[in-house]
C-alpha cells in the first residue's frame, strides 16, 4: 500500500494521478509503488554494503585495490564479463577493432544534439529551481546546460525550524519545473520585491538536466508498506512522467545527473530503474540519458565497469571535487 503525505497531496496533487505519456496512460503513484517493491531491497543492499566497506578493518591498500583481472561483473541484460574483458573491449573500441568484446557508449540510441558535449559545448550552471527566480536565472545564464538540482545544492529535503513550511522545498521545485516547461511563467514575474523576466526564446534555453537524489536518500513524504520510498524513485518517476512530452515537444529529452555512485552494483540498480521506466513508457532502450557525477573516489576503481553497465545511456562524467575529497578523507580515516 502506498501512502502520500496529506500536505503533499493537498498542495502538489497535480504532480500525481494518471497522466498520458508517450501515448500511454501512467499512474504516477502506481509506478512509484511498483518500482519501490521491485527495487527497494536491492537499494537497501547496496547502501548497507557501503557501511560494511567502511567498517572493513583491512588495510586500505587491500580493500581499495583495483579489481583483479578475473573478477566478474554483470550488466542489466545478464551478460557476465571479467574486468579484463571489459577493459579489453574498451580498448578494442578505441582502436576500431571489431571483436566480440568491443563495446562503446550510446550505440542503441545516439546522444541528442542538445546534450552532446561536442555539439553543444560550454559551461553548466547548477542549483535548485525553488523559488522560481532561480529557474529564471539559470535559463537566462550564458551557459550550455542547466542542472536543476534535487540533491545537495540546497537543503531540498529539509524543512527549517520556524519556517512555517509544511512540505520540503523539493516539492515546489518539482512544480516549478513543470510550470516552466509548460510556459506558465508570468512575464514579468515578481518575487521579494524584484522583477524577473525570461530573456530568451525557448529554443535558446540551456539544456535542462535533472539531478536526482543519491541512492542513500529516503523520501519520508511517500511510504510503501509503511516504509519511506527511496527518493531516487520518486524523483525519476515524477520528473519523467510529468515532463517527458513537454521536453520532447521542445526538441529535448529526459536527462539525469546521477550522483555519488560508488560501485558497479550501485550502477546496476540505477540502470534497472531507468530501464523499467523506459519499458513502462514505451521508450527506446537508452532514451533516458545520464551524466555521472563522479564524486566518490571508490568509483575510480571501477570506472570501466560502471561505464559498461551504463553504456546504453551514459553521456559524460563530471568530477564533484568537494565530495571527492571528502570521500578520500573517509576512506583513509
Amino acid at each position: 500500500m502506498i501512502e502520500i503525505s496529506p500536505s503533499v497531496l493537498r498542495e502538489y496533487g497535480d504532480l500525481f494521478g494518471e497522466k498520458t505519456v508517450n501515448g500511454r496512460r501512467i499512474s504516477v503513484e502506481g509506478l512509484i509503488e511498483e518500482l519501490t517493491r521491485e527495487l527497494r531491497a536491492e537499494i537497501d543492499r547496496v547502501i548497507r554494503a557501503r557501511r560494511e566497506w567502511l567498517n572493513d578493518k583491512r588495510p586500505l591498500k587491500l580493500k581499495a585495490a583495483f579489481p583483479s583481472w578475473e573478477e566478474k561483473f554483470t550488466d542489466a541484460d545478464g551478460n557476465v564479463r571479467t574486468f579484463r574483458e571489459i577493459v579489453q573491449g574498451l580498448i578494442d573500441n578505441l582502436l576500431g577493432r571489431d571483436t566480440p568484446l568491443r563495446w562503446g557508449l550510446n550505440w542503441n540510441t545516439p546522444v541528442p544534439d542538445d546534450l552532446h558535449p561536442l555539439k553543444n559545448p560550454g559551461l553548466e550552471i547548477t542549483g535548485p529551481w525553488s523559488p522560481m527566480s532561480r529557474a529564471i536565472h539559470q535559463i537566462n545564464a550564458d551557459v550550455a546546460s542547466m542542472m536543476e538540482d534535487e540533491e545537495d545544492a540546497s537543503p531540498a529535503w529539509y524543512i527549517p525550524r520556524g519556517s512555517g513550511r509544511t512540505t520540503a522545498a523539493v516539492w515546489e521545485a518539482r512544480r516549478i519545473v513543470n510550470r516552466v516547461l509548460r510556459g506558465d511563467v508570468p512575464q514579468p514575474y515578481y518575487e521579494g520585491g524584484k522583477e524577473y523576466r525570461i530573456k530568451k526564446p525557448r529554443e535558446k534555453w540551456p539544456t535542462l538536466i535533472h539531478r536526482v537524489p543519491g541512492l542513500h536518500i529516503l523520501d519520508f513524504d511517500i511510504r510503501v508498506d509503511g516504509n519511506p520510498v527511496p527518493a531516487i524513485i520518486t524523483s525519476v518517476v515524477i520528473y519523467t512522467v510529468n515532463n517527458y512530452d513537454l521536453l520532447k515537444r521542445a526538441g529535448s529529452g529526459v536527462y539525469f545527473y546521477v550522483p555519488k555512485v560508488q560501485t558497479p552494483d550501485e550502477a546496476l540498480v540505477v540502470e534497472k530503474l531507468l530501464r523499467r521506466v523506459e519499458d513502462k513508457l514505451g521508450l527506446r532502450r537508452g532514451e533516458l540519458k545520464i551524466a555521472m557525477l563522479y564524486e566518490e573516489a571508490r568509483a575510480g576503481l571501477y570506472l570501466p565497469v560502471i561505464f559498461w553497465i551504463w553504456r546504453e545511456r551514459l553521456v559524460k562524467s563530471n568530477n564533484g571535487r568537494w565530495d571527492y575529497l571528502g570521500s578520500l578523507i573517509e576512506m583513509w580515516k
